[in-house]
């Protein structure tokens, strides 16, 4: 079967595309065409597009319309949503704040993008398995 998405895959797209190939339709073929195209292409099952079923609902990501769908009730797949989910939460709260940020004060992120510095959690958390030292 053929699946549609747009490109610039992020966590829930590679996450639905994995689910598909392994939990779903092993022999799937996957097309990815640029954001905002309409109409999607013909003979292909939409998923993580705005509108459609395999896609955002309730507050879950896309990974969760096909768990539910499919009813899938391995209790590690339940644990990826979760997970897929808090990711994709992140992602939108902060392109709200960045965008929020660019109309309020006319900035443009393409310019403090280089001035900026990125410090992860884990820098801090060397217990989790890393080595802080090895993170900075």
């Amino acid at each position: 079967m053929k699946w549609v998405t747009w490109e610039n895959v992020g966590v829930d797209r590679m996450g639905c595309a994995w689910l598909i190939r392994r939990h779903i339709d092993p022999k799937a073929k996957f097309l990815f065409v640029p954001v905002g195209t309409r109409p999607l292409p013909a003979g292909a099952e939409p998923f993580d597009v705005p509108g459609v079923k395999f896609s955002h609902h309730h507050g879950h990501c896309s990974f969760h319309a096909f768990v539910r769908e499919y009813q899938l009730t391995d209790p590690i797949l339940m644990r990826i949503a979760r997970i897929i989910d808090e990711g994709t939460n992140r992602s939108q709260v902060m392109e709200s704040l960045v965008s929020q940020a660019e109309r309020r004060w006319g900035l443009r992120r393409e310019e403090i993008a280089p001035k900026t510095v990125f410090v992860s959690h884990e820098t801090y958390t060397p217990a989790r398995g890393g080595s802080a030292s090895a993170e900075v």
